[in-house]
């Protein structure tokens, strides 16, 4: 796992830079990291390689779980600094040793946490600022290294955004 902290400015609205980011960039996380965006919303999105299929605790029906789990529900602590929603989450160490103030519960009141594929899932935060008359995106998050390694390239000189609407590597 490697740790991902990108952060560059854009020459467009926030709304457009998340645009082109979901357009350009998401499609290249599912494909060479298996990433799935689980949230999207003004100026946020997040992704993790988590399989939303094989997860037996997001209380499907049929799973026998009420209220279920998601990715919001787990730990996801922010290494370099502390969001407002993420403040009061437990580090992964301490989700794995007491579980989680969400956990799901079976229809026979049996406490159900998040599995150990979901807690060892690879997430990735980005948020788009404004900046001026510019954007702010920052990425942070884990990712497998080869991923990683070409989020921390964006931004850059003859990367994207700079070559949007070319192929990129």
């Amino acid at each position: 796992m490697a740790r991902v902290h990108n952060a560059f400015v854009m020459d467009v609205p926030p709304a457009k830079a998340q645009e082109m980011f979901v357009r350009d960039i998401v499609p290249d996380l599912h494909r060479d990291g298996r990433f799935t965006v689980y949230r999207e919303g003004p100026g946020e999105v997040r992704l993790s390689d988590e399989d939303f299929q094989r997860e037996p605790s997001f209380g499907r029906e049929g799973s026998g779980v009420a209220g279920g789990l998601d990715l919001e529900d787990i730990a996801f602590p922010d290494e370099f600094e502390a969001h407002v929603e993420e403040a009061a989450e437990p580090a992964l160490g301490d989700v794995l040793h007491r579980g989680t103030d969400a956990e799901a519960r079976t229809e026979e009141g049996h406490r159900v946490g998040p599995s150990i594929e979901l807690l060892a899932s690879h997430r990735l935060k980005v948020t788009f600022v404004p900046d001026g008359d510019a954007t702010r995106v920052t990425i942070k998050g884990s990712a497998h290294a080869d991923v990683a390694k070409g989020l921390e390239r964006l931004g850059r000189p003859d990367h994207w955004p700079a070559i949007a609407g070319q192929p990129h590597d």
